[in-house]
């Protein structure tokens, strides 16, 4: 392994600025085929979107696996949300606009810190489930349970016809309340069994993420099965072209979920403090 790589601090930086440096060079491109009329520009600005969130997770998962922390995936995906932010600014003041610098920054520092957290799990997944007394298999017991409890009831909730609902109104306030609970909770359990504040946090992360995906999947196979969802060409491209959406939504619920979980985890270091084991990496 390159010496660079030894300092934490180093790992960041340099997997945050290539990965911003890439995303950047990524952006650009659908700008380009938009002012030269080039056919299939908006499904390219969309695939941007997905992938420029693949890529903030692959940073996060490598700078994690390097460093044995989650807190470096998510700090290179931050470096990485930055650099990219930076240079998709300069590049559009030299074409003569001026970049809306917060809803820039606000979407690439958000993205890239969720994300690179989440690739941070999956990098050191192998190396807690191998670790004795690990709290990282408490983070991920409660926020798979909690995920996946919550991803089936938002996704009947989404495939339920209204008149299978009393009210309407219900629906919504359990599409609101049920997400506070299951996140709330994972992070509270989470946290009162390890004593720690972020064990909690990443709960709700690993909860969002489940949660996320059940729904998703759900929702799309229910489509298909009731024949709602074309599968011929221009279904395929009605598909590609809520990806993006879709994958914002996601961000978001791993967004809520990790902020939610904090409050529980908050809470359930009150209830119970423990010592969390020596060299854990979470």
């Amino acid at each position: 392994m390159i010496k660079i790589f030894k300092s934490p601090t180093k790992v960041v930086w340099t997997y945050g600025a290539i990965t911003g440096v890439c995303v950047a060079i990524l952006s650009i491109v659908p700008q380009i085929l938009e002012r030269n009329d080039v056919p299939g520009s908006i499904t390219m600005g969309n695939l941007v979107i997905v992938l420029t969130m693949v890529a903030f997770l692959l940073a996060g998962m490598l700078s994690s696996k390097q460093a044995g922390r989650v807190r470096t995936g998510s700090l290179a995906g931050l470096v990485a949300g930055l650099t990219s932010g930076i240079i998709l600014s300069v590049v559009t003041l030299l074409q003569g606009a001026r970049p809306d610098l917060n809803a820039l920054f606000v979407f690439m520092l958000g993205i890239g810190a969720v994300m690179g957290m989440l690739g941070g799990l999956i990098g050191n997944m192998e190396q807690w489930m191998n670790a004795p007394n690990s709290s990282a298999k408490i983070v991920w017991t409660y926020g798979t349970i909690s995920g996946i409890c919550l991803g089936i009831c938002l996704g009947t909730l989404a495939i339920a016809p209204l008149e299978y609902t009393p009210v309407v109104h219900i629906r919504a306030l359990l599409i609101i309340i049920l997400p506070i609970v299951a996140f709330l909770l994972a992070g509270m359990f989470a946290s009162k069994q390890t004593g720690r504040v972020r064990a909690g946090s990443l709960a709700g992360l690993v909860a969002g993420l489940t949660a996320g995906i059940i729904a998703w999947a759900g929702t799309w196979a229910w489509g298909l099965l009731a024949g709602q969802i074309d599968m011929g060409p221009p279904g395929l491209m009605t598909v590609v072209n809520q990806l993006p959406l879709e994958a914002i939504s996601l961000v978001f619920l791993l967004g809520v979920g990790t902020g939610i979980a904090t409050l529980g985890g908050l809470i359930g270091t009150m209830m119970k403090a423990k010592v969390p084991p020596a060299g854990d990496p979470i």
